[in-house]
């Protein structure tokens, strides 16, 4: 789930469940509405007002002032208010993107029409409120000022190039990558996995490459940012502790084999 705090399982899952639900609802809408390409930090409800939007490719970042509350992805639908009815939202986006529009009116033909597709909706947005809640629970019990750096990689664009100096390490949000070491491939970093965490704690160099096998979201994490990571993300943190461990047990086991 693309939050700022650590989410409990039962949350994901809940979100996981969404996702599915989004892919049914793309499939019964297809070839309605009308897509349309934005450009970097278009504000989504004042391109869209009164409007279903799905979100094609890309991902935007939900704020109330200054503050993020959460952030939406490629699949995620979202019902667009009237102008003046956002209650203070804004949804923009870091990059580039693809959305596709379906006026009101137009859903709700749709959704009279095909009893699958109400029976679908209501239960995407059933789970979409319930996620909100929760979240908003989990934001209320502290004031989370962690800002994440999001960067997007086009399928062989390198995120990490071996021999580089190491000042981040990165979180796949979305996608996945290939490592290489010398040119060999040695493993796949996908959806959820943190990587760079060697080079970014030891203050060696890059020990591998690390390509965009599809198109990928990467949230950036930079020694000012791990302080905030540290307290608001702490299941995290302990992933990248003990996947350090097992890295360094593993050099040192290969280590002594050289020997």
């Amino acid at each position: 789930m693309l939050t700022l705090m650590d989410t409990p399982p039962f949350l994901e899952n809940m979100e996981r469940l969404a996702k599915q639900l989004a892919q049914a609802l793309a499939a019964a809408l297809s070839g309605k509405g009308k897509a349309q390409m934005l450009t970097k930090e278009s504000e989504l409800l004042a391109v869209a007002p009164n409007s279903l939007i799905h979100i094609r490719n890309g991902i935007f970042r939900c704020q109330h002032g200054e503050k993020t509350v959460r952030l939406y992805s490629t699949g995620d639908f979202l019902l667009s208010p009237a102008p003046g009815e956002d209650g203070g939202l804004r949804i923009t986006s870091e990059f580039g993107s693809e959305i596709s529009l379906l006026g009101n009116d137009e859903f709700l033909v749709a959704l009279s029409a095909d009893r699958k597709l109400l029976a679908d909706w209501i239960a995407y947005q059933n789970l979409e409120t319930r996620i909100g809640h929760l979240l908003c629970s989990l934001y209320i019990a502290d004031e989370v000022k962690h800002t994440p750096e999001i960067r997007q990689y086009d399928p062989g664009e390198v995120i990490i190039r071996e021999e580089d100096p190491s000042q981040e390490v990165y979180e796949m949000l979305q996608g996945s990558a290939t490592v290489t070491v010398r040119g060999f491939s040695l493993s796949t970093i996908g959806s959820g996995e943190v990587f760079g965490e060697l080079s970014f704690f030891t203050g060696l160099k890059r020990t591998a490459t690390v390509t965009a096998e599809e198109p990928c979201l990467v949230q950036i994490i930079d020694q000012k940012q791990f302080v905030r990571v540290m307290k608001y993300r702490p299941v995290l943190v302990e992933g990248m502790i003990r996947t350090l461990c097992h890295r360094l047990v593993d050099l040192n086991v290969k280590f002594s084999g050289s020997r």
